[in-house]
């Protein structure tokens, strides 16, 4: 337990660091295979030349059977995610990347003039669907 607690604290003194302004949460709930699933828009600004979105997850949860209810509150750290930037008219603006559990990694844009409000789509992998994936996103990132 002492462990968990030292690893939460570690990810979030880093993702604290490393976040500016814009970053924001993100909670996607898996249930299909090939369906996107959007964050909440957050602005893109062009003022800069951000070529990079920052995506960290935080928790991979699975599905328990509780007293005759499902939660999703089980670490999975088994499950993966896919993740891409798209702007506000649903076109693909970065690349697409892989994280799993407690993972941090970056999305390069296309163009990192873009200007404006994206959305973080998150989609299943091979690993399977009904799970719940959540994190902190920034396109604002280099």
């Amino acid at each position: 337990m002492k462990k968990l607690i030292r690893s939460l604290l570690v990810v979030l003194i880093t993702l604290s660091l490393a976040v500016g302004a814009y970053a924001d949460n993100f909670s996607f709930l898996i249930l299909c295979e090939n369906t996107g699933y959007n964050s909440d828009p957050i602005y893109k600004d062009a003022n800069i030349p951000h070529s990079k979105a920052m995506i960290s997850v935080t928790y991979t949860l699975a599905k328990m059977l509780s007293e005759g209810q499902y939660f999703y509150n089980v670490i999975d750290v088994t499950r993966r995610t896919n993740f891409i930037v798209i702007a506000s008219n649903g076109v693909q603006i970065s690349n697409a990347i892989n994280l799993g559990y407690q993972e941090t990694g970056y999305s390069t844009f296309y163009s990192s003039y873009h200007a404006g409000n994206v959305c973080l789509r998150g989609n299943s992998t091979s690993t399977g669907v009904d799970y719940r994936v959540e994190g902190v996103w920034d396109p604002n990132c280099d």
